[in-house]
Parts: structure tokens; sequence; C-alpha cells
């Protein structure tokens, strides 16, 4: 069994890692998503230089696509409610093409990511960075979150 202190550090060189790399510039084209492996690991987005969302998934492109289109993933759903008071119609999928437009528009000039590869322990990392980070990004803890042992 790995020691608690052993666990805290590996987590804390992740989230080192991530804060500070290079980030690459959200984009919906190809040039964008071959930037990405397609690897397990967590990822993080800033909105301009603000952290606003920590996510995992077990093939990064693939969850990058995912982001190009509401009914696939959250954070647009969440910016599009914060940012533009979108509303999305019982039955439908998105916001109106007018939401819609305005999102893909502040995606491609203000939103960048960073990402790690991770064989495993990627869902205890991110649920221990949305933790730490809570109040201050988008994220809200899911029905899987675990509280973090070291509270």
């Amino acid at each position: 069994m790995m020691e608690r202190s052993k666990v805290l550090e590996y987590i804390n060189k992740v989230e080192e890692e991530l804060l500070l790399q290079n980030r690459i510039r959200f984009g919906f084209d190809l040039v964008f998503l071959k930037q990405i492996a397609s690897y397990p690991g967590v990822y993080i987005l800033f909105d301009s230089d603000n952290l606003c969302y920590v996510g995992e998934s077990s093939n990064l492109r693939e969850r990058m696509s995912d982001m190009r289109h509401t009914y696939k993933h959250t954070i647009r759903k969440k910016i599009g409610k914060f940012h533009f008071d979108g509303k999305i119609k019982k039955g439908e999928r998105k916001f109106c093409p007018q939401v819609e437009e305005r999102l893909n528009k502040f995606f491609s000039e203000k939103i960048s990511v960073a990402h790690v590869p991770i064989d495993f322990g990627r869902t205890e990392i991110e649920e221990y960075l949305v933790d730490k980070y809570e109040g201050s990004i988008y994220n809200n803890k899911s029905n899987r979150y675990v509280k973090p042992f070291n509270k």
C-alpha cells in the first residue's frame, strides 16, 4: 500500500505539470485535435489564464472532440448558461444557433487546454483537484465523488 504522503506527492506533481506546461488553444479543426494524443489522462481548461475546469478521460483526443458539441460535454452547457444566459429547451440537446455560435467563438478565443497522460488513478486526481479548486471552477462534485483522504 502506498503511503499518503507519496500519493499526495504524486498528485501534486501531476497538478504542477498541468499548471506549468504550455497550453494548447482550443480549436474546432484537426490541427487542434492532432496536438492532443489519444491516451488516457487528466486535463484542465483555462478561461484566459484562469483555471476553469478539471476533467479526466480514457482518450483525451476523443474528449476534446466531444467538447466541440454541447450535447456531449457539460462544460459547454455551463459556460453557455453562465456567460450567454443560454437555455436548452426541453427535448433539445443544444442551445439555439445564436448561443452555439457565441459559445464556439468563446471557446476559440478564450479556452486553452493542458493535459497529462495517466494510465490509472485519473478519477482520483480529478476528484482531488475538483475539491481543491471548488468554488472557482465550473465542476460540481459528482455522484461518484469520494472525499479526499487528506481531509
